[in-house]
Parts: structure tokens; sequence; C-alpha cells
């Protein structure tokens, strides 16, 4: 099964964020949770979702002090 094996390489290399969601007129509607759950199970069990605009991150755990830092320093710098 492909979701098996991908799931196999996230485990052992997993990126420090996932794009869950945007919007975007690219897909047929379709959710990821439906197209591969597998996958998309590993993530919500094992990143923090984080919402900037329209999108939806999941960061690993261990990245997410990180960008809730830079976030705020941006949105200093911009206010």
């Amino acid at each position: 099964n492909q979701q098996l094996r991908a799931l196999e390489k996230l485990e052992k290399n997993p990126p420090p964020v996932v794009l869950a969601f945007a919007d975007s007129g690219f897909f047929d509607g379709g959710s990821a949770a439906l197209r591969t759950h597998l996958l998309y199970r590993f993530a919500a069990e094992n990143y923090i979702p984080f919402a900037i605009d329209q999108f939806i991150l999941l960061v690993r755990p261990d990245r997410f002090n990180r960008l809730q830092v830079r976030f705020v320093q941006l949105h200093v710098a911009l206010a």
C-alpha cells in the first residue's frame, strides 16, 4: 500500500510543518482525511495545528515554540 510506505518514511523523518488546509480551487473538494486517511491520522496525532491567515499548518511539537515566536515578531514588525 502506497500510504503505508509513505507513513513509514514520515515516521522515520517527519517534516517540521505540514500544510493541512489552504483555500485553493485546484482540488475537487475531497479532503485530505478522505483521500489519505492514514497520513492524515498520523499528522493529526503528532502535530499541533496553527492557523496563519487562510492556511492551517500542522507543526511538529519540537518546532512549535519557534514558529510562535517568529510569527509574533513578524506581526509586531508589521504593526
